[in-house]
């Protein structure tokens, strides 16, 4: 279960669930709301989402080396966010603001929210350029965000100016540059859940609440795994090897996941 909007607890709470595990994936109620629920008879097992805080922070860090190496210029960062409520939005926005807080060399344009929409930011990166064509790193919250972005800069002759980041790991539009940084992996949890419900069911196995620092950064080792990811091909992984039931269980990471691909 996602609880994407923050609604789910007032739903559970009515429900008869004592049958029915709950796991929640990429999004959860707060632990005072999990400890409410589980008083209250709803079965939720466990919980994984990613951390979107320092993925937030981590892409701002990564887009500003990257700046630095390339230019002389002063820094000067816009950012566009995907909303204003869903927990990956405003999670990842508070490793931004912590990112800006801790860099006084960095001059923040602003903030605005592009609803996680390629068009939506292709036609606020334009006006934005208008109103300050300084602009020369944009923090975008995902990768589609960060083509609108991207399709904006070739539109105004720009796109040599300007470092763009999001996060996703997607494959670029056709006609559309690649981004200059890209975070991902946190889609891998999906499998992550399966295979600790799996545990629980097979084994019985405690679950807990847990969040894993998924993110990476794409570089030219993970470019293969992120290819079977937006193919949706991942077959050749076998996942067995990270349940906690396995003979040598190994952790669930990016890099073990490579490997695994590898084999």
């Amino acid at each position: 279960m996602v609880d994407e909007k923050s609604v789910v607890s007032k739903y559970l709470a009515k429900l008869n669930t004592n049958n029915i595990p709950i796991y929640f994936l990429y999004s959860r109620p707060a632990i005072e709301q999990l400890t409410s629920l589980k008083r209250d008879g709803v079965n939720i097992i466990g919980s994984v989402i990613p951390d979107n805080y320092s993925a937030g922070k981590t892409l701002a860090q990564q887009l500003l080396i990257k700046h630095t190496t390339t230019s002389t210029q002063p820094a000067n960062m816009l950012a566009l966010i995907g909303d204003y409520t869903t927990p990956a939005s405003l999670e990842r926005v508070s490793g931004l603001d912590e990112f800006i807080t801790q860099h006084e060399d960095v001059n923040f344009i602003g903030k605005e929210v592009a609803n996680w929409s390629e068009q939506q930011s292709y036609i606020k990166t334009l006006a934005f350029l208008e109103f300050a064509p300084e602009i020369n790193i944009i923090w975008c919250a995902n990768d589609a965000i960060g083509f609108g972005v991207k399709r904006a800069l070739q539109a105004h002759n720009s796109a040599h100016k300007v470092i763009v980041g999001g996060m996703n790991w997607d494959s670029a539009p056709k006609g559309i540059e690649a981004l200059d940084i890209t975070l991902g992996g946190h889609v891998l949890l999906g499998a992550y859940a399966l295979i600790n419900i799996v545990d629980h069911h097979n084994a019985q196995i405690y679950l807990n609440h847990t969040k894993l620092a998924i993110f990476n950064n794409l570089t030219a080792e993970i470019k293969p795994l992120a290819k079977h990811i937006n193919e949706t091909d991942l077959a050749d992984i076998d996942f067995s090897q990270f349940s906690k039931t396995a003979t040598d269980p190994q952790q669930f990471t990016v890099a073990n996941l490579v490997k695994a691909l590898n084999k």
